[in-house]
């Protein structure tokens, strides 16, 4: 007959896979070292001198390693011609501002510092006002 432990980790086990703990992404992610059930790659990740290790991934892996630790993503870009391709060619695609329930509920979704960005944003209010300064500026 099973013993006790082996019938309670096959449920708790069963449990995790049935009620979403183990979840297959929507976009694939970049490739990396595969990392452990709950806690990821945490034993993976150096607490000295990380950037070795990280170099080490980038020469396995290429130059965009993914690893998650405890739950978390961690994109690693490891050259300066990813890192500019993603952070700023393509920042408007990976920056927003927080969400924020209670601006909602209080009624102040007007107002700048909580809107999130898109076609009423500050940016481009504020270069909808640049255009037409000069307007202000003769009469």
């Amino acid at each position: 007959m099973l013993s006790f432990a082996a019938v309670t980790i096959t449920i708790a086990a069963g449990a995790y896979f049935l009620l979403g703990g183990y979840r297959k992404p929507r976009h694939p992610f970049p490739p990396g070292p595969r990392g452990v059930p709950l806690i990821g790659n945490l034993i993976d990740m150096p607490l000295s001198n990380p950037w070795e290790k990280f170099s080490k991934w980038s020469g396995l892996y290429g130059d965009v390693v993914y690893v998650e630790v405890l739950g978390r993503p961690i994109i690693l870009l490891n050259l300066a011609k990813s890192t500019t391709h993603l952070l700023e060619k393509r920042a408007t695609i990976y920056s927003d501002r927080l969400q924020f329930p209670l601006i909602d509920l209080i009624g102040h979704q007007w107002n700048f510092a909580f809107k999130p960005y898109g076609k009423d944003s500050p940016a481009k209010i504020y270069k909808s006002i640049q255009l037409y300064r000069h307007i202000a500026l003769i009469l």
